[in-house]
């Protein structure tokens, strides 16, 4: 049976660290992590809406806030929702300020709290995160949140508080990321630390799911959705709430 890498390995955290930085800062795009790329694309859609000041240009940049990274998979009616959620609550301003990350995030949260599929930590902090890299004051996590695959892999290397983590509590290797760096660490080599696969070498340009998706193809099939809604005769679509996204 093998054993998580803080077990087997006496920690080879340096590798991980030096190899996912040295992806998160390559030039080349075919070798940036997932994260990364998804960060600049964000950015490079908000600066194609604020120089073409076009309504479908806003649109798809609230679709790829809710619908990126974790939630490629999650239903149009609730992008839909959530969409809705977040403009009722003027969280797609980015001229607003936050005293920090975790105030945005309560926002999301508060926003959303009605939207089944949107209720959870990771969802909440996906949303959270891409808002906050598309405000005109970014505010970035101050600590490591963590669900599903990050908080087993917090627990191999024997950090045990959830779901919201100081930076200085997981070993010194890992201080020299940011908190949403190491969040994402600890998704890209879930099955590193867990002791699934040992040989870290072996990753290459490893990343979380990141696709980015046509413009038109993603504004229609938002569309689509609306219209769909549209034909329901009772007030709320039926949710098919999936505990896998928590």
């Amino acid at each position: 049976m093998k054993q998580p890498l803080s077990q087997t390995n006496k920690m080879n955290y340096k590798t991980i660290v030096n190899q996912y930085l040295h992806s998160f800062n390559n030039t080349n795009s075919s070798r940036r992590t997932g994260f990364a790329l998804w960060m600049d694309h964000l950015r490079n859609a908000k600066n194609t809406w604020l120089y073409s000041n076009k309504t479908d240009d806003l649109l798809y940049l609230k679709i790829l806030c809710v619908k990126g990274g974790h939630q490629n998979r999650m239903q149009w009616t609730h992008v839909v929702l959530t969409i809705a959620a977040l403009d009722t609550a003027c969280l797609f301003d980015f001229t607003k300020t936050y005293k920090d990350f975790h105030d945005l995030y309560n926002q999301v949260s508060k926003a959303t709290s009605n939207i089944p599929f949107a209720r959870g930590i990771l969802t909440r902090y996906d949303i959270s995160l891409h808002i906050a890299i598309l405000l005109n004051t970014p505010v970035y996590p101050d600590q490591v949140y963590l669900a599903n695959h990050t908080r087993k892999s917090a627990q191999a290397l024997k950090v045990y508080q959830y779901p919201y983590v100081p930076l200085n509590a997981f070993p010194k290797a890992f201080h020299v990321l940011s908190c949403m760096q190491l969040e994402d660490v600890l998704c890209v080599y879930y099955k590193v630390f867990l002791g699934i696969n040992n040989n870290v070498k072996s990753i290459t340009n490893a990343s979380c799911i990141y696709k980015i998706r046509n413009k038109i193809i993603l504004i229609n099939l938002l569309n689509n959705a609306v219209k769909q809604m549209n034909t329901i005769t009772t007030n709320k679509p039926k949710f098919v709430f999936d505990e896998n996204y928590l």
